[in-house]
């Protein structure tokens, strides 16, 4: 339940503690603006409750739930859909994230992660969206070639410029025991 930030030569210069209410739960990025990290964690004890998007103030030390993917996710819950597995989460600017989801095997933006998330990009080779309000915001394949499946991470490659509006993802695939590919998505 903590996290360490730790100074250039691996020293801890501060700890903190995200609660006993919360589990922490996959991976977390730091935005270097506000000062704040976002993760996942889930509330209380037990597989069945929630994952959430929590922030951690690196300054105060204060967390605070920012969403559930119960509420980000409604349309995709009402169809009795298992929980998600989170398992990357990165900033794309300021206010919006990106987030690989494993088990639909997608990759979701959530824009306004501090003020009021909101989902606004899925990429996925499942078809647990079909049938949600959540089907206009699933980008489309375009040619032939295998769908990621049971990535572990994706992340923006931030070292190619692209444009303001246009960014690289780059998706790690380890579905298959016997190869690892990584898929690239402008």
């Amino acid at each position: 339940r903590r996290y360490a930030l730790v100074n250039g030569l691996g020293r801890p210069e501060k700890i903190y503690d995200i609660g006993k209410d919360y589990e922490p739960y996959g991976d977390f990025d730091l935005n270097a603006v506000s000062r704040k990290m976002v993760t996942f964690a889930k509330k209380g004890k037990g597989k069945k409750n929630s994952a959430l998007i929590l922030s951690l103030d690196v300054y105060t030390g204060k967390t605070k739930e920012l969403a559930s993917f119960k509420e980000l996710l409604k349309g995709y819950y009402k169809k009795g859909e298992k929980e998600p597995i989170l398992s990357s989460v990165q900033f794309i600017n300021d206010n919006d994230i990106i987030v690989s989801e494993a088990s639909t095997s997608s990759i979701m933006r959530i824009n306004n992660v501090m003020r009021r998330p909101e989902v606004k990009m899925i990429i996925s080779g499942s078809s647990a969206f079909s049938g949600t309000e959540y089907e206009k915001l699933l980008y489309m394949k375009d040619g032939d070639f295998t769908t990621q499946s049971s990535q572990s991470t994706a992340y923006i490659d931030k070292n190619e410029q692209v444009s303001k509006r246009q960014y690289h993802i780059v998706v790690f695939n380890t579905g298959n025991a016997d190869t690892s590919s990584y898929y690239k998505y402008l």
